[in-house]
């Protein structure tokens, strides 16, 4: 399908599919066993070419997580498995906590108000758009800067 994508927006619109932020996502599997398969349906699909240098290169730098068997981000999101999910809105719930306290030095009122709606409160606004909401209170419970930005967005 990735190929079929790729080559009808090339022909259709004169764009270029952006091959570095391709992740291919195996759930349930190792992932050497992934990274099998990936090479396996290459070899025995020749429109699959395209695909190599993505199991070249996470072979190269596993880091990149190209081949993925956990889950990976899409427009900003978790996609995977329910232990990714929650690390991910773990994570990006501590951060927002860590950036909200870093905003105590503000001493101007609306400039501090400001801060926090137009900055701090949109990113927690769009996990909590996208994510179910059991997954946003059992990670926000807690959290020092989810009161504050709910207080601050209510004035």
């Amino acid at each position: 399908m990735l190929v079929e994508i790729r080559q009808q927006l090339r022909e259709d619109s004169k764009l270029r599919f952006n091959m570095s932020q391709v992740k291919i996502y195996i759930p349930d599997v190792s992932r050497a066993r992934a990274r099998e398969l990936v090479l396996r349906n290459i070899e025995q699909d020749p429109s699959l070419e395209s695909l190599r240098q993505l199991h070249d290169q996470d072979l190269a730098e596993p880091g990149l997580g190209i081949i993925n068997v956990t889950g990976p981000k899409c427009v900003g999101m978790p996609i995977g498995t329910t232990e990714f999910v929650n690390a991910f809105v773990r994570s990006k719930a501590l951060d927002i906590e860590q950036d909200v306290q870093k905003l105590r030095i503000i001493t101007d009122p609306k400039f501090h108000h400001d801060l926090l709606r137009f900055c701090q409160h949109t990113r927690l606004a769009f996990l909590a758009r996208n994510m179910p909401p059991d997954v946003m209170m059992r990670h926000a419970d807690g959290l020092v800067a989810v009161p504050v930005l709910i207080e601050h967005h209510d004035r």
